[in-house]
Parts: structure tokens; sequence; C-alpha cells
């Protein structure tokens, strides 16, 4: 894109301001508090009915907020029509229009805004050098694949220069390897051209390839905001640590709230655990999270649980278990594929300072 483009997409931080919105007796969104930096990629996380794709159209202009403000640096733009709204929007179905080319497509708003010929045709070539695609611009939308149409639909949203690009799944239609390419082809583009992206998805391998923050949601609130390492590492709710990736979610009693956190869990085995949300007393109720990864394979000697391995997957790069551990709770094990397989009965322990200790109400 041109100078413009950049300059434009650092011109103010976004923010909503205490945005509530009910379908009929349903909940949607209960005050929610969101700012996004200029030139930040910031992916809403959550599950079908959360609120994420409701709150992104709020932002757009495309729904009304039952209370709340929008606002794009000092601007509030809450009560602005979505055309007058300095976003773009990228859909999951493209919205692309069939009958005109690529070029055609990709120039459309900006014949719709009046824009010289000559500066049309300069930009669509910016554009299209910028998705990679200059060699499609005279072609059909029908006789493009998925992933070149999806990347029609990103020049067509980038050419007008939003300050800030907002994306509703916009990968969702396409399969695993097509997907997972262009997940690094849109986040090596938005670095390039220093929009803000504000990206929709409940995969959460997808935003925690792509985000520089993540916020999860969960009925219509904000659960965790936080880096990808942030809410993968340390996660403050059972919620959000199960949500993100694969975790071991089990049951256990403080017994040193000092400056290492150590909880007791079941046959007497003590871990080491990082308490974001503040350590409580010696005695309370706490669920560890751990993840996979976290647990490992140790002799019958060493301190441990003892479980059976029921079921062993092979993914390749590293091999999956769940264990059945002698309380009856389940366990799951990753280890690297190139580590003997295990079977039948083993020991397990975790990786100190790999659990997290959340209070044990806490959901």
């Amino acid at each position: 894109m041109s100078d413009a483009t950049s300059q434009g997409a650092h011109s103010g931080t976004l923010r909503a301001r205490g945005v509530s919105k009910c379908f009929g007796p349903h909940r949607v969104l209960d005050n929610v508090d969101l700012e996004v930096a200029p030139g930040e990629f910031f992916t809403l996380l959550g599950p079908s009915g959360c609120g994420k794709t409701t709150l992104l159209r709020i932002i757009a202009g495309l729904e009304t907020s039952d209370s709340g403000s929008i606002l794009i640096g000092d601007n509030d733009i809450t009560r602005e029509p979505p055309e007058r709204r300095p976003f773009n929007m990228v859909f999951q179905g493209y919205a692309l229009f069939p009958h005109m080319s690529v070029g055609d497509n990709v120039g459309y708003g900006l014949r719709v805004a009046g824009v010289r010929n000559a500066e049309i045709q300069r930009r669509v070539t910016r554009a299209l050098d910028v998705v990679d695609l200059p060699q499609v611009r005279d072609r059909d939308i029908g006789d493009l694949s998925g992933g070149q149409r999806q990347r029609v639909a990103l020049a067509r949203a980038l050419i007008n220069e939003p300050i800030v690009l907002l994306l509703d799944e916009p990968l969702g239609a396409l399969d695993l390897q097509l997907r997972k390419r262009l997940q690094e082809e849109l986040r090596a583009m938005q670095q390039r051209v220093g929009t803000t992206f504000i990206y929709v998805t409940h995969d959460q391998e997808e935003a925690l390839s792509m985000s520089d923050r993540i916020a999860v949601m969960r009925a219509g609130q904000f659960a965790q905001i936080g880096s990808p390492e942030e809410v993968y590492r340390t996660p403050r709710t059972p919620y959000v640590a199960h949500f993100i990736g694969e975790t071991n979610l089990l049951a256990g009693t403080l017994v040193d709230a000092g400056e290492s956190v150590q909880v007791r869990l079941a046959e007497g085995l003590v871990v080491q655990a990082s308490a974001p949300n503040g350590h409580g007393q010696v005695g309370d109720a706490v669920t560890v999270a751990v993840r996979p990864e976290h647990v490992r394979f140790v002799a019958p000697s060493e301190p441990g649980r003892d479980g059976r391995i029921e079921q062993v997957t092979y993914l390749g790069s590293v091999r999956r278990y769940r264990i059945v551990l002698g309380d009856g709770a389940e366990i799951r094990v990753t280890q690297s594929a190139d580590e003997p397989a295990k079977s039948g009965d083993v020991r397990l322990s975790i990786t100190d300072r790999a659990a997290v200790a959340l209070a044990a109400d806490e959901s």
C-alpha cells in the first residue's frame, strides 16, 4: 500500500467502552471494554455464541449496541454509519462479485467513491502485489481457487487504506493445508502494511500462531486478554486453560503459599506452580492446570503418580498418551515421537513451575 496506508494505520487506538447487546432475553455482550493499539493483530477467540462476531459487527457499525461507545483515537464514532467509519471488513464468504474481473472487484470501492481511474489502476496494482496475485488481475472470479478468492477479498479491503481491518473467520471455509499457509501469509501481510487487524476465530491454533494479543471470550465477556504465550502458559481460569490448547485439570490442596506456591495432588505428589490470580491460603482447595507436554514419565522410585496407559496416538512429531490414574482421573501426556513408545503401567511427574494453580471455584 502507499505511505498513506502506514500513516493511516497508526492514527489512533481503537476503544470499546462498556459495550452491551441483547437479542431478546439473551445478553450477547455484557459491559465489554476493549483497547486495540495501532498496528496490532488482535484476535477475538471463543466458541460459537460467545459474542465475538457481534462485537466485531458493532465495531464495524453493522450492529447497534444497547449501551457503550466505540472510539478511534479521540473520535467517538458510536453513531457513525458503517460507510463513515475508517474500517473495512472481510467475511468468511468473500462477498466478491462473480460478474466482475479480479481487478474490477478490487477497485470497486474506489470507483464508488469517485476516485480517478488512473489512481484506481495504480492502487489495484499495488493491492494485488501485496496479496501476491498480480498475475490474476484480468481473470474471472470463478476461475480462482478458494485461497486466491480470499486474497482478492483482502486486497479489496486493503485498497481503501482502512485504519482498522475487521476479519470475521476469513479462513473458515478453506481446507486445512491451505488454511495453514494463508495464516502465515496473512500475518506477514499485516506486518508489511501495518494496518490494525481485529480477527475473529474459534480456532485456538490459528489465534496462537497469528496474534499479538488474544481476547478469550465466554458468554459475552472477556475471560482473559494477553499475548499468546500469556494465555497459554498462565491461564487465569480453568475455562481459559481448557479452551486454549489441551490441558489437564487436577484437584489439589495448597500446602505452601510462600514465594514458591506448592500444591499437593492425590497420592501425595507435591508440585510447584505459578498462581496468576494470587495464591490464597494454605489448605485451600485448588485446581492445577498442566499442559500435556509438561507431564513426564519417571522411574518407579521417583516421586510421582501411578497410572495405566489406555490409548496411544501417533501424530508424526509426537505421541499422545491417555492415561488413567490410580484414583480414576484421566491425564494426557505428549512426548516426542523420537522417544521410545510406552505401554502398560507408568509413573508420572510434573515439570517444576510448569503448572498453574487456580482457585477451585474459579470458572
